[in-house]
């Protein structure tokens, strides 16, 4: 038998159109590729709900693991004002912060209510204000951080929706606390 192929002929228009189906074939999957990666790495910015409901587990850390203390807590925000109960043990506290005042009461106390200004319950409110993280840009899938002075606030949420998940607080680069939001509601504004 002999070989019908001579040296230097050109390649048949069936093996350059193959080519060109393989070349089509591999730039339509970098393509898609490009579209579908392109499309998850694009930023969200944040909106924080102003009306919602949660439970809370307040969790603070300190060098050792043995002296983390855990707080059970329930929140409610009404844009501004933020009804707050907190229990401990057997000590119950309800906090309402609004227009910068606080009120703090448990039955404590001799009028059962102490009003004015607690900066440690101002911290709390500085703490769990979620405006700080409003008009954010998102770079992972469901967190946006924001910082004030020495602290880190990364808030991880639900991209459906915006409710929060959790939120961590650094300073110094060391987690100090963490807050695990569950059973969420979302009230309409």
């Amino acid at each position: 038998m002999k070989n019908n192929k001579k040296a230097g002929t050109k390649p048949t228009h069936k093996s350059f159109f193959s080519l060109c189906n393989w070349c089509i074939l591999i730039i339509a999957v970098l393509v898609i590729i490009l579209f579908s990666t392109g499309c998850s790495f694009r930023e969200t910015e944040y909106t924080a709900p102003k009306k919602y409901y949660s439970e809370i587990l307040m969790t603070t850390h300190s060098d050792s693991e043995k002296q983390n203390v855990k707080y059970n807590m329930k929140i409610l925000c009404n844009d501004e004002e933020y009804k707050i109960i907190i229990n401990h043990g057997n000590v119950n506290f309800f906090i309402q912060l609004t227009d910068g005042k606080c009120t703090l009461i448990n039955d404590k106390f001799t009028d059962n209510q102490i009003l004015g200004s607690l900066t440690v319950f101002e911290n709390l409110y500085n703490e769990i204000d979620l405006d700080k993280f409003t008009g954010l840009k998102s770079k992972a899938s469901n967190t946006v951080e924001a910082y004030e002075g020495l602290y880190k606030y990364v808030l991880e949420y639900n991209k459906n929706n915006f409710s929060p998940q959790k939120l961590y607080i650094y300073k110094d680069d060391f987690i100090i606390k963490t807050f695990e939001y569950n059973n969420v509601e979302l009230y309409k504004q």
